[in-house]
């Protein structure tokens, strides 16, 4: 049996995103709403039933990350691990979504392999199975593992807690990314050193239910930890914030994740690209919608 298709591996954004206080093994629980949105990377996938195991990725561009790193290997590692299965595989990433920006791109890429893979070789790993291995790989690979179109996920736990809700509210999305890389560990390590975690979570999705169309009430109430202390070390994202915000019908704007992405949500196209002429080079400028088509995901 042989096989090659080409797959939509999601991004993500962070509508708000609490960072509570550390667990006695040293992770931190989060609270946060997870869009699944229409951008992303583009996975080719080229199988091959064998008696050895081999496994090959071409990353476009490759942003220097070493093989045994890559989440889309390690995904295929992990399930011939625990499958017990042999296969030639070939993936070709083109890679849109920049590491480091705060959108998913590694954690969708290895969903998004796990679920091919085993839905192309006979669902040998039941749905248990899979999320087991998703948690191992990664605390944003079990949301991308489940997504379905036209949902949000409220996030707690470390990440596998995961609350799914029907959502179609027709939001523009503006992502503007910098040339920059936030690390995700260095982010933690500074709220760890300031102590600055939410003592009460918020319920942002119901706020986002009750306030869709709300700019006011959104601003207000949907916050980010990681601002703070991400803007502190890199002021350009506050800017860029704040540059978004300028527009009266820029509903809310944002940190995604830890970054380096700013997004901004509205209802009005005009006004997405309107804003979106605000930002040339070195900024990359993408308009996007939530995920909404089947077709978009395997």
């Amino acid at each position: 049996m042989q096989t090659t298709e080409t797959i939509l591996s999601p991004a993500k954004l962070n509508f708000g995103l609490q960072v509570l206080e550390p667990l006695p093994n040293g992770y931190h629980r989060i609270n946060s709403v997870f869009i699944p949105l229409m951008f992303g990377d583009q996975i080719e996938l080229h199988l091959e039933t064998a008696a050895d195991l081999s496994i090959t990725i071409a990353m476009h561009p490759d942003w220097d990350i070493a093989v045994e790193h890559n989440l889309v290997f390690r995904a295929a590692q992990a399930f011939a691990r625990a499958t017990g299965l042999t296969f030639h595989l070939h993936a070709r990433v083109e890679k849109r979504i920049p590491p480091g920006s705060g959108l998913g791109g590694g954690s969708s890429n290895a969903a998004m392999v796990l679920r091919w893979l085993n839905q192309r070789l006979g669902s040998p790993l039941s749905e248990t199975e899979l999320l087991t291995l998703a948690c191992q790989l990664g605390s944003d690979v079990p949301f991308f593992l489940q997504v379905q179109p036209e949902t949000l996920a409220v996030v707690g736990g470390t990440g596998e807690e995961l609350q799914w809700y029907s959502w179609d509210v027709p939001y523009e999305f503006l992502l503007v990314i910098p040339p920059i890389h936030v690390s995700t560990r260095a982010a933690y390590a500074a709220l760890a050193r300031r102590r600055s975690y939410a003592q009460q979570p918020r319920d942002f999705f119901h706020l986002l239910r009750g306030y869709w169309d709300c700019g006011s009430k959104l601003r207000s109430q949907i916050v980010n930890d990681f601002e703070t202390v991400v803007f502190e070390q890199f002021p350009v994202l506050r800017s860029i914030k704040e540059q978004l915000l300028e527009h009266s019908l820029m509903l809310y704007a944002g940190l995604s994740g830890t970054g380096a992405t700013v997004f901004g949500c509205t209802l009005d196209p005009e006004c997405a690209e309107a804003v979106a002429q605000r930002f040339g080079q070195p900024y990359r400028v993408i308009r996007t919608r939530q995920l909404a088509e089947q077709r978009a995901y395997v």
